[in-house]
């Protein structure tokens, strides 16, 4: 096999691999994207079965509005008037 050959071959499987690694990053950025999205939704949602396991009805709702909010949306909790305090008390015993 000619030297000429043989460079050619190792300048095409360097192309291929630089494509397999595009890819991959393309990849990993979307599942991480995805990871820090489902994050405040998961930690949220926590915090939410949190305060209900202890008898205080909550509402999650994203800080933006519900009209704008958006899949980087941080969320924040409701409880009923009056019993923020009931809220506060639980969170600290955690």
């Amino acid at each position: 096999m000619s030297a000429s050959v043989y460079a050619r071959m190792v300048k095409e499987r360097a192309t291929v691999a630089k494509a397999f690694r595009s890819k991959g990053k393309e990849t990993a950025q979307g599942i991480t994207a995805l990871a820090e999205r489902e994050s405040e939704t998961i930690i949220a949602e926590a915090y939410k079965d949190l305060l209900e396991a202890e008898g205080l009805p909550t509402r999650i709702i994203p800080e933006e509005g519900l009209l704008e909010w958006s899949e980087l949306s941080v969320f924040r909790i409701l409880v009923p008037k009056g019993r923020e305090h009931v809220a506060d008390e639980i969170i600290r015993k955690v």
